[in-house]
């Protein structure tokens, strides 16, 4: 019985550190670019449903770059080709 009270901690205790402390760890430079190219796409895509919406509806679309409305929205700025944090 104290054998299985055992195991059952070790595994509770490895489950906790995969998903706890393993899970912390910062994503590396190129994965945090690709996650920021990824939001901004999503944000670039919804400001063209909006414009889209908005023009169907026989209002005037804001005729303001999408890229910078969505990097301000998101804090990001581009960088040597790629998006990266703002360092406000």
């Amino acid at each position: 019985m104290l054998r299985l009270v055992v195991i059952a901690g070790l595994v509770l205790l490895g489950y906790w550190y995969y998903t706890g402390p393993m899970q912390d760890r910062q994503a590396s430079p190129a994965q945090q670019a690709q996650e920021y190219a990824r939001q901004m796409n999503a944000c670039m895509r919804q400001e063209a449903r909006i414009a889209a919406g908005a023009g169907m509806a026989g209002m005037m679309p804001e005729s303001g770059d999408v890229e910078s409305v969505c990097a301000d929205r998101l804090k990001l700025e581009r960088r040597e080709g790629q998006w990266m944090a703002r360092d406000d």
